[in-house]
């Protein structure tokens, strides 16, 4: 179990601010600049030194007009290693 672990690295995030909205979106009349929260986390798996693949999801919830919007997303991607590894 424990070498298997050392190839998979598991992730968490979580980003706080704001977010821009133009008029005409949701139907706002003025432009405004409103809370927005990202939380999410994922896993890499590495596939040697320098490589490793990604899975990530996120949750996204902004706000406008007291309306509240939430949304996810997934992704992957190819992570590439530079430098060395301190252990």
């Amino acid at each position: 179990m424990a070498a298997m672990l050392q190839y998979q690295i598991p992730y968490g995030h979580a980003q706080f601010g704001a977010v821009h909205a133009g008029v005409g979106y949701l139907g706002i009349s003025k432009s405004a600049f409103k809370f927005a929260m990202a939380t999410g986390g994922g896993v890499d798996f590495n596939l040697n030194r320098r490589f490793a693949i990604r899975f990530q999801g996120d949750y996204l919830m902004t706000r406008f007009l007291d309306l509240r919007q939430d949304n996810l997303q997934f992704s992957t991607g190819l992570v590439l290693y530079f430098g060395r590894k301190s252990h």
